[in-house]
């Protein structure tokens, strides 16, 4: 709602614009286009209370609108700057309509912390390569969770930096492995895998960490 809200604002005031350069406004003298997150956020602040008063009898927080605004001026940011050419890649759309169904995402900060009690369950979670996330509970389960395919390209440049990482290592052992090998066995006969291996160890590092009861 306050994404459509940003959107609906913007795109009247660029409406605005191309209607007053029909009467030969230029420069300075044409509407300004609120496109920026400050700018954006000053718009609901000023019209919120009469247009979306439920906002504020529902008690919501106003970090959220400020996020949707956040959001909103990257998208517009990007537009811009690759219609500009300051923004590699193919040339992006401008920004549409946000629609009921769509699976939006958000977030916000709160000035609360959790306090964890000594006896909740735990476990180490290890964000792999050959899998998008391998995770050990403290039962002995271990769980392997698969990488959704808008994560490929980004696992391509994780494995890159990963070997150049493993390449500055000193003294590391296991040096003809490489970063594909994710299950080797030992010269004593023990299979490994790395991707379980690290997930235990988190797990082993979350256990120490935390206050004896």
């Amino acid at each position: 709602m306050v994404e459509n809200f940003c959107l609906e604002k913007v795109r009247a005031a660029l409406d605005q614009r191309e209607a007053e350069k029909t009467y030969g406004v230029t420069g300075t003298g044409l509407t300004p286009v609120p496109w920026s997150a400050p700018a954006l956020e000053r718009a609901w602040r000023t019209e919120h209370p009469k247009r979306f008063a439920w906002f504020a009898a529902e008690g919501l927080s106003s970090r959220v609108p400020k996020e949707a605004c956040r959001l909103r001026a990257a998208g517009f940011k990007n537009f811009f700057d690759s219609r500009n050419g300051a923004r590699k890649g193919k040339k992006l759309g401008f920004p549409d309509w946000r629609k009921r169904k769509h699976r939006s995402r958000f977030r916000y900060d709160v000035n609360e912390r959790r306090a964890v009690a000594a006896d909740a369950a735990a476990c180490g979670i290890d964000v792999g390569v050959k899998t998008f996330a391998t995770v050990a509970d403290d039962d002995g389960t271990v769980t392997e969770i698969h990488a959704p395919k808008p994560l490929k390209a980004a696992l391509r440049r994780l494995r890159k930096a990963n070997k150049a990482v493993a390449r500055k290592q000193r003294g590391s052992n296991n040096r003809g492995l490489t970063l594909n090998d994710r299950v080797w066995t030992c010269s004593c006969g023990v299979v490994h895998d790395r991707d379980v291996n690290a997930a235990i160890n988190l797990l082993a590092a979350v256990k120490l960490d935390r206050p004896s009861a």
